[in-house]
């Protein structure tokens, strides 16, 4: 069930979220083009590439974190579980109240 950690996949997707990084500083340097703001250029290059280093940053933990879930010998981490579901052996029903009930 585990396989081998694959590298490459995981270098992909941090080059794939530094290029999806670099979209959103570009549309973001766009719209400060397009008002009456003025930044010096050391800033906007400084600024693209913070967001570019962001994007593959997010994109490398995501992948080598599901890289290393899947290489795991252990079952637990294969096991894909629906959002909203609750497996009855996790949480306990909640108790029966057990407080007397008030006059009125």
């Amino acid at each position: 069930m585990s396989r081998p950690i694959e590298p490459r996949r995981v270098v992909a997707a941090a080059l794939i979220g530094g290029g999806g990084g670099l979209v959103l500083a570009g549309l973001l340097l766009l719209v400060i083009q397009n008002t009456p703001v003025q930044l010096p250029p050391d800033r906007m290059f400084w600024q693209l590439l913070l967001l570019g280093l962001g994007g593959g940053l997010a994109g490398l933990a995501i992948e080598s974190i599901r890289e290393l879930q899947q290489a795991s010998p252990e079952s637990e981490y294969h096991h894909r579980q629906r959002l909203g579901r609750r497996r009855s052996s996790q949480a306990p029903p909640p108790p029966d109240r057990l407080d007397p009930p008030r006059d009125p």
